[in-house]
């Protein structure tokens, strides 16, 4: 069963602390005998003229459909595709195992302070877009890519960064229950704090809703981005993560 993983970053990466990240997928794809496929800005030229020019100033939007148009061209080579963004570290590449039919989403568990209850920690159960797996014969790639066309098309105005990626997606997986990869999951800006001074309350939230132990994280550079969290802090998570790994979220 041909495998291939693929990521996507624009060169020279911004931070520093992906450099580890990529490695750790590229680990993982070579322990599992997977073909790992790394572009640059090249991703882009999936777009036709239209989608470039409606998303021309929101370049995470444009990714998140380009992403699907090459998860696609290279479904037509391969038994099965697996997106993985930049940002994510594998700190368990043994346990992190992959549908056979089918497809598959990570999940996201996004914990934050409530506004309403003195701060204390939010939980939201999502999906997301940062590790998806499609199999050749699965009908989701298609439905899914064809979906985020048409909204881009459709919607006027500028689009949150989310609008196809992980919005679009758990509204399906509200209504179909889409399969889910349990241990690819996501950090937030809390949880990652937790992590980086030894726990916490968000930290503690996070592990109880918890279905398994986390074998691949994403770590949400947007934080970095939106000035949420220092390039230190991811930093010193990656360090974290990489040194103490899965104990981090077991009692």
């Amino acid at each position: 069963m041909r495998t291939v993983v693929l990521q996507s970053h624009r060169t020279p990466l911004p931070y520093e602390w992906l450099h580890p990240c990529i490695n750790s997928v590229k680990q993982w794809a070579l322990l599992k005998e997977f073909d790992y496929v790394w572009m640059g800005d090249e991703l882009f030229d999936e777009l036709n003229p239209t989608q470039h020019a409606n998303t021309r100033l929101q370049r995470v939007v444009a990714s998140d459909l380009a992403r699907l148009q090459k998860l696609t061209e290279e479904l037509t080579r391969a038994d099965r595709v697996v997106w993985c963004d930049a940002d994510t570290l594998v700190i368990n590449p043994k346990s992190l195992e992959l549908p056979l039919t089918g497809s598959a989403l990570g999940r996201e568990i996004w914990i934050q302070a409530s506004t309403i209850d003195g701060g204390s920690p939010k939980v939201y159960a999502k999906v997301h877009n940062a590790f998806m797996v499609f199999c050749s014969g699965d009908s989701f790639l298609p439905f899914y890519r064809d979906t985020a066309s048409r909204m881009l098309e459709r919607h006027e105005g500028p689009y949150v960064d989310q609008f196809i990626g992980p919005k679009l997606l758990t509204a399906i997986h509200n209504l179909v229950q889409l399969p889910v990869i349990e241990n690819a999951g996501v950090l937030s800006p809390g949880v990652i704090t937790d992590l980086n001074r030894g726990g916490g309350k968000f930290l503690d939230a996070f592990c109880r809703r918890l279905q398994r132990v986390p074998a691949a994280l994403n770590l949400c550079a947007s934080s970095v981005r939106s000035g949420e969290l220092g390039e230190q802090s991811m930093s010193d998570v990656v360090e974290v993560l990489q040194r103490s790994g899965t104990q981090l979220f077991t009692a």
